[in-house]
């Protein structure tokens, strides 16, 4: 049997790495849901809610035996707090970065991640207490041409 794409152990490495996350003096937080597919805030376990979802992705030539890949996962944050979502939202969008900065070669998996853009709701979609955002990460990494 085949092993799984690239893209997919990437998605997954990430995933685990943001359920790694525990409250404590590096982060707010301990997630309580963290997955791969996308899911509204009436899905999710708890908050706040991570999901990790692989996107576009863009090769280039490398050398003649390897590629380098340019791959952006978006990473969909949700929260809910009746106080202060927007306080919790600051604070869980940090919690993931924080996790990325750490680690951002995921133990050699990828050459590095950079986490991109920031989108939040700006209380415009979902009513108190729910709160939104997004990160665009850009992962790059190399691997040879038949190891897709």
């Amino acid at each position: 049997m085949p092993t799984d794409p690239i893209r997919r152990t990437i998605v997954t490495a990430i995933r685990d790495r943001l359920a790694a996350i525990t409250m404590g003096t590096t982060y707010f937080y301990t997630p309580r849901d963290v997955g791969t597919q996308l899911k509204g805030f009436n899905e999710v376990a708890g908050f706040p809610a991570y999901c990790v979802i692989g996107g576009d992705e863009q090769p280039s030539e490398l050398t003649n035996a390897e590629i380098t890949e340019r791959l952006t996962v978006h990473l969909v944050v949700w929260v809910s707090d009746d106080k202060d979502r927007h306080l919790m939202l600051d604070r869980a969008l940090a919690d993931v970065k924080r996790a990325l900065y750490v680690d951002n070669d995921l133990a050699g998996l990828v050459l590095s991640l950079t986490p991109g853009p920031t989108r939040t709701d700006e209380s415009a979609l979902f009513a108190r207490p729910i709160a939104y955002g997004e990160i665009d990460v850009l992962v790059e990494y190399d691997h040879a041409r038949r190891d897709v």
